[in-house]
């Protein structure tokens, strides 16, 4: 009888584990996901980790990325291109880590990188480039690994590099 118990509980906790784990898996997106409208948004909003590429393209009515707060991790690139309107990263601020390259490219109207202040660690290369309105890097204090390469170009509004003044941060 008390093997049987046993065997039971044993079971009982197997069944457990595996639908926990299911709950985990849930919220990974697998693959790649493209942004370039809030419907685009708000089918990633019960997600932590996207395995993939996330990139948030060609926008001309994005102004913040509200609704992304979940993601924690993006295993590919990010990469935030040729959004017209976008004025802010608001949405983004809990991700922490990037597993490919990190591009902030022709946002014409971005102020503001505060958002991406959780930031540790970028896999490949970073590059901020073409953003007019762009006056300082705030946000980005808090990387410390940069795998790749760091590009900072053609920002004709950035008046200073204070957030890279950090007492170490890796770039092989």
């Amino acid at each position: 009888m008390k093997k049987t118990i046993q065997k039971l509980i044993s079971f009982l906790s197997i069944i457990i584990i595996t639908f926990s784990a299911c709950s985990v898996w849930a919220q990974l997106w697998e693959g790649d996901y493209t942004i370039v409208t809030r419907d685009d948004i708000s089918v990633l909003s019960g997600y932590t980790v996207v395995s993939g590429d996330l990139k948030i393209v060609s926008s001309y009515t994005l102004k913040n990325l509200k609704g992304l707060e979940n993601i924690i991790k993006v295993g590919g690139n990010l990469e935030i291109l040729n959004n017209t309107s976008l004025t802010s990263l608001k949405g983004l601020d809990n991700i922490a880590s990037i597993g490919g390259n990190f591009w902030i490219e022709s946002n014409d109207n971005l102020k503001s990188l505060s958002a991406l202040s959780n930031i540790t660690n970028v896999v490949g290369g970073v590059l901020i480039s073409r953003n007019t309105t762009l006056t300082d890097l705030s946000g980005l204090e808090n990387i410390t690994s940069i795998g790749e390469f760091l590009v900072i170009d053609d920002n004709k509004s950035l008046t200073n590099l204070n957030a890279f003044l950090m007492s170490q941060v890796w770039v092989r």
